[in-house]
């Protein structure tokens, strides 16, 4: 209880507080060990960039990028992960890689640049990339059992490339 004080008193400080956008250098590097950890970044602004490392099972990875050159890259092995990255206008570039059984991937990116790449290495992986607007490129590549993969792209560059493999 004593965690969720401090966790939901540091939000509302980051909410409360003015950054401007000439500062917002907008960096996040999260590393996490062990089971059902979680880790959420909202980042909005000028530089954003999203790294989070996670080993271990039943882990959820969630980073939310708005405004100028948003950045992504989660990696995450081990069981039952689940990682979302939600980018929304300029220049954005998602990479997901994930090791293990039974973990899932979505990416979804709004507006100009577009790059989303994901790897998945295990059993019962999931992938979801949805991209709308401008330079649109995605990769996706699962090796191991039960694939899926459903990537969607309107508008401009649109470019897709799907790898799976039973090896």
């Amino acid at each position: 209880m004593k965690h969720l004080l401090l966790a939901a008193g540091a939000l509302a400080l980051i909410a409360t507080t003015s950054i401007s956008e000439a500062d917002a250098g907008n960096r996040t590097w999260v590393q996490q060990y062990g089971a059902h950890n979680g880790q959420s970044s909202a980042q909005k602004g000028k530089r954003n960039e999203a790294v989070t490392y996670q080993r271990g099972r039943s882990n959820e990875a969630t980073t939310v990028q708005s405004g100028r050159r948003n950045s992504a890259n989660t990696t995450q092995h081990g069981r039952f992960n689940q990682a979302l990255t939600d980018q929304l206008r300029r220049e954005n570039f998602a990479v997901t890689g994930q090791s293990g059984n039974r973990n899932s991937s979505t990416t979804i990116q709004t507006g100009h640049g577009n790059s989303a790449g994901t790897a998945q290495i295990g059993s019962g992986l999931e992938s979801t990339t949805n991209q709308t607007g401008n330079g649109n490129a995605s990769g996706t590549i699962q090796a191991g059992h039960g694939h899926q993969s459903d990537t969607r792209q309107m508008g401009t560059g649109n470019v897709s490339l799907t790898i799976q493999s039973t090896r």
